[in-house]
């Protein structure tokens, strides 16, 4: 895992039509391998920042402004085809509601195949296998039964799971995760947790962990980030903002709730 080389740089502003000045100059960074904690309120602007990274927002009528790069790329000037190429591909996102993330009309087999065969052209039966590997790992079944399986006949945690399969599933180097156990059982966030540090110990995958769970990122994350009312108000190691006592993560949680 590479700690030293520069994966994203981001200084954004964000707006909607009827509401201006969501993100207020957020300056972000993260190096290869790394995993960046983003917490805040509830409205804070972290689903913001999520979605302006990969170019996501103007597709939910939103405006970003400023500089994103991400591997030497400058995605402000990317044009639609360039941007397509690189979501799900080199950025990956995994969101708070796994079930709307799956549609609920299609086999999770089709829904990775179309995972797969959006940027890769080697054929299917190859995807399968690495398919088949990464549930296995993500402690999912992987025989032809589940995978001929609709999303519903899920439980919200092995949606889950099958939903970070697919994101990863093209090995990209940042992972967004939004919230990513915010709809799970406690036991069942633990285990998500445990895949995700899993995924960037094994792959090296940088992961922009966002979150209001101040003892997971403490937990998970090398570095912790902290917006509010679309500012960047704190911004640092991990060690640094909250120590190795409970004390830092009381004076954490009186900042947000500031």
């Amino acid at each position: 895992m590479n700690l030293t080389e520069r994966l994203l740089w981001a200084d954004i502003s964000a707006d909607y039509p009827e509401k201006p000045d969501v993100l207020k100059s957020v300056r972000l960074s993260m190096r290869a391998g790394e995993i960046l904690g983003l917490i805040g309120q509830s409205g804070s602007g972290k689903s913001t920042v999520a979605l302006a990274i990969p170019r996501l927002l103007e597709l939910r009528g939103g405006t970003v402004r400023g500089a994103i790069r991400f591997c030497g790329r400058d995605l402000m000037s990317a044009s639609s085809g360039e941007l397509r190429h690189l979501r799900g591909n080199q950025i990956a996102m995994v969101l708070q509601s796994p079930m709307a993330a799956l549609n609920p009309a299609l086999r999770l087999d089709t829904q990775l195949r179309e995972v797969w065969k959006a940027h890769r052209r080697e054929p299917w039966t190859e995807g399968r296998e690495l398919a088949r590997a990464l549930l296995a790992h993500m402690g999912l079944p992987s025989d032809k039964a589940f995978l001929r399986s609709f999303p519903r006949q899920l439980s919200v945690g092995q949606a889950q799971r099958v939903v970070i399969t697919m994101a990863v599933l093209h090995r990209p180097k940042l992972l967004i995760a939004d919230e990513p156990t915010s709809a799970l059982d406690p036991i069942t966030a633990s285990e998500i947790i445990e895949l995700l540090r899993s995924l960037n110990r094994e792959f090296g995958t940088a992961i922009l962990y966002i979150s209001h769970d101040l003892e997971t990122v403490a937990n998970l994350c090398h570095a912790v980030a902290v917006i509010r009312e679309g500012r960047l108000v704190e911004y640092g190691p991990v060690e640094h903002e909250f120590g190795h006592t409970p004390e830092p993560l009381r004076l954490a949680n009186a900042l947000l709730q500031a």
